[in-house]
């Protein structure tokens, strides 16, 4: 005998007929949401797109508006350094060449801002190639070499023998290491050597720039390749710049399937590596 306890009731028809109604009704509100959901998205993809073609625009248009006067300042102060030298009292001439120093200064931000928009905006093309390095790092530092002297810093470079070739645009590396030598020596705060070496790692070359200046705090070497990121550092106060360099050089060297990976201590130094794939 089988007591009442253990026997199973079994739902109704109408309550099964219920049941999958609720659970088609449910269905069916779950696909509406999403539906919602992948409408919103691609508008709110579609308005950050316009958006960001909005602030390119924006920084196109200013930089090419700016370029113009900047270039007139500049070349009218620097007719008149030339021309007036020794016929303007020396404070006079010393305005006139903080005037062309700063629109120097500015033309600069302007011409990174300018490169910055073009890399944003996937119109800054890349063409890689098999490349030999020792020539591009000399050429590097002879375009340097004034800066070294104004600042009293000695290169060291240790160029490995016999450096294999490695895949990269020419041009844009050459400026990428530019920009990481015009940091090391901003930055080198009267120590008097940078470092600059190549050798062969694996199947990789590394590029190495090395600084003993103020250094970089912890929080900030992995922000320091953000776009206008600047570090909060009072040692670095008087620092001209707009947190453009090393933005423009990572986004370049990602371009070339290279890497940079920066190292450093708050008041010790930074060390720069750039990995480049072998040819």
């Amino acid at each position: 005998m089988i007591s009442s306890a253990a026997t199973t009731t079994l739902p109704s028809l109408e309550e099964l007929r219920a049941a999958f109604a609720r659970e088609r009704e449910a269905r069916l509100e779950a696909e509406r949401l999403l539906a919602q959901s992948e409408e919103a998205f691609s508008l709110a993809k579609i308005e950050r797109e316009e958006l960001s073609r909005g602030k390119h625009d924006l920084l196109r248009n200013m930089g090419h508006e700016l370029r113009t006067p900047l270039n007139a300042i500049i070349g009218f102060s620097s007719l008149l350094l030339s021309r007036l030298n020794g016929r303007l009292a020396p404070e006079d001439f010393d305005y006139l060449q903080i005037t062309h120093d700063n629109a120097n200064d500015l033309m600069h931000i302007v011409n990174q801002a300018l490169e910055m928009t073009r890399l944003q905006s996937g119109s800054y093309i890349i063409e890689k190639d098999n490349v030999q390095l020792e020539p591009i790092i000399e050429s590097c530092l002879a375009m340097r070499q004034q800066q070294f002297a104004d600042a009293e810093i000695v290169p060291i470079v240790e160029i490995a023998p016999d450096l294999p070739d490695v895949v990269a645009d020419r041009a844009a590396l050459a400026k990428c290491l530019l920009a990481i030598i015009d940091n090391a020596i901003k930055f080198s705060d009267g120590a008097p050597q940078i470092l600059v070496s190549a050798d062969r790692v694996d199947q990789e070359v590394v590029i190495m720039v090395a600084d003993r200046g103020i250094g970089i705090p912890e929080p900030d070497i992995d922000r320091v390749t953000e776009p206008f990121f600047q570090v909060d550092n009072t040692l670095s106060k008087d620092k001209s710049g707009a947190g453009l360099g090393l933005a423009i050089t990572r986004s370049l060297l990602e371009r070339q399937d290279a890497r940079l990976k920066i190292m450093s201590h708050l008041g010790h130094g930074t060390t720069v590596h750039i990995r480049l794939k072998r040819a």
